[in-house]
């Protein structure tokens, strides 16, 4: 009978079975560094600056005590740094991002200031900053987690520092800390702020441990990139962080509405949305623009009164999928006349979702709880603040028909044609579709307002429409055949991507170059 008692006892389950359970880490505070690095007189960084300064808003929004340095010559760097070090404390979560130029001299990683002038691998270990130091003095804090981002694997401009070429040095993590690379060690990484983007809609996520993060940005990455960059992580740490309690779905931070570039997440599809402030700006054609057609003239003053977000990207695969599935509707076709792969079957979430007509994406944005914009309001946006025909150099801001395929063609090799020729060249290169945010964002955050696919308008196209004059949030034309386009597309030529440029469709029709953004008030 005592036997039998034993083997029962054996059987049953621990009587505590809470006392197996992962930890969890709570902070007695949160305290974070974000430096961003660009203005380099040696190869400057086109996104660094901005990486930074979205990392800082969502861990500001996540109750960090964040300090944020930007362009930091070698002096603030290292004040910076020593600020951080000295507000750890025990029991603390330190959270590190640097976004910027990193090389590596025998095995060391260094982060450089945006003042460096060194020319050898010497030069490097006096006036550039150990990444080695910083997390040692984390830990040396007695904080309960340490958290080191190196967004810092570049292309090496420093031609002096040889073994700094190809990407940083792997690196060991001490008790109770987490080190995140932005792609694997001895690899490069570009310049494009994928990396901070996945970081910043992760960091959205209710219920996600430390590693559900950075899986999930690793994944995204991966995807995005076409396996050429895979972000990479190190860990030591003893029980389970999470950035954001409750149940994994996006979450939507408390915004100021007045501050130009703030963002949120929609719960409902997923998409992050900028916020676009009220102001005044010059619509049509620009000035000394020879390419405008009649029907983008005459430039004339518009007004908008109020506020309203943007999509930050064009509506993508991913959450055209939560439409679908929800509603019960059927997603767009997954190829075209010409085999190309599309929507689903290219297999990438974060792919922009295309032949979708303008009646299918007013339905989703209005399940988004959002809307179509206006043909004044997507150009305003798109414009943020610039003059000129296109918000900076092309090849830095859009996809387009010279530039979206296997190799580089030329707007007379596109057009020297007639038109089914035209599009099996392109077809034949390989042009299409690219992943919605890898070239540089505008000045209010937005990618892709030009290029890669047409944007559907809630506007009615007229031709004479910009005859009027209407000053004051223009609604476009009464009624008419045609729905508004903006943008261009990936098999456009350079002489079509730009700001002023107008498009039209029948709101029933859909192509493998047309997709939409939605907004909202």
């Amino acid at each position: 009978m005592l036997r039998a008692a034993v083997l029962i006892a054996l059987l049953l389950p621990a009587a505590h079975p809470q006392d197996r359970r992962i930890q969890p880490i709570v902070a007695r505070k949160q305290v974070a560094l974000v430096i961003g690095n660009s203005a380099y007189s040696n190869r400057p960084l086109a996104n660094a600056v901005h990486d930074a300064q979205a990392v800082a808003a969502r861990l500001r929004e996540l109750h960090f005590d964040v300090t944020l340095a930007t362009n930091a010559g070698r002096k603030a760097m290292g004040q910076a740094i020593d600020d951080f070090a000295n507000k750890l404390g025990t029991g603390d979560v330190a959270f590190f991002y640097y976004s910027g130029h990193g090389v590596q001299v025998d095995g060391e990683n260094y982060l450089i200031p945006t003042d460096y002038q060194g020319q050898s691998e010497t030069d490097v270990r006096y006036d550039a900053h150990p990444a080695g130091r910083i997390q040692e003095r984390m830990e040396r804090s007695g904080a309960q987690l340490s958290i080191l981002v190196l967004d810092a694997c570049r292309d090496n401009p420093y031609h002096g520092v040889s073994r700094g070429l190809g990407g940083l040095a792997a690196m060991t993590a001490g008790r109770g800390t987490y080190i995140v690379f932005a792609t694997s060690p001895g690899r490069t990484a570009s310049d494009s702020g994928l990396f901070a983007r996945s970081l910043v809609d992760a960091l959205s996520m209710r219920g996600l441990g430390l590693n559900d993060v950075f899986d999930m940005v690793r994944e995204r990455v991966d995807a995005a990139s076409g396996g050429k960059q895979l972000p990479w992580t190190l860990s030591s740490v003893v029980g389970r962080y999470v950035f954001v309690p409750g149940d994994s779905s996006p979450v939507t931070a408390p915004v100021d509405h007045k501050t130009a570039g703030a963002s949120k997440v929609n719960p409902k599809d997923g998409q992050r949305y900028v916020w676009i402030p009220p102001g005044t700006f010059q619509m049509g054609c620009s000035a000394a623009d020879p390419h405008c057609s009649s029907w983008e003239k005459p430039q004339h003053p518009v007004t908008l009164t109020k506020g309203f977000w943007m999509g930050q990207t064009t509506v993508t695969v991913g959450a055209y999928k939560r439409y679908a599935q929800t509603m019960r509707k059927p997603m767009p076709p997954d190829q075209d006349s010409f085999g190309r792969r599309l929507n689903a079957a290219a297999g990438n979430d974060t792919m922009p979702v295309v032949s979708v007509t303008w009646n299918d994406a007013d339905a989703f944005c209005g399940w988004a709880g959002m809307r179509l914009p206006t043909e004044a309001e997507w150009e305003y946006a798109a414009r943020a603040g610039t003059t000129s025909q296109r918000y900076g150099k092309l090849q830095d801001i859009a996809w387009f028909g010279d530039n979206s395929g296997s190799r580089r063609l030329d707007s007379a090799e596109l057009y020297g044609t007639d038109y089914e020729n035209y599009k099996k060249r392109l077809f034949d290169n390989g042009n299409g579709p690219k992943p919605v945010g890898q070239k540089q964002r505008n000045a209010f955050g937005l990618y892709d307002m030009l290029g890669n696919v047409w944007q559907w308008v809630a506007d009615w196209f007229a031709e004479s429409y910009y005859q009027t004059n209407e000053a004051q949030d223009p609604a476009g034309a009464p009624g008419g055949s045609d729905r508004g386009l903006r943008g261009g597309s990936w098999a456009y030529s350079a002489n079509d991507i730009r700001v002023s440029l107008r498009g039209r469709s029948a709101p029933g029709k859909a192509d493998n170059d047309i997709g939409f953004r939605c907004a909202g008030d």
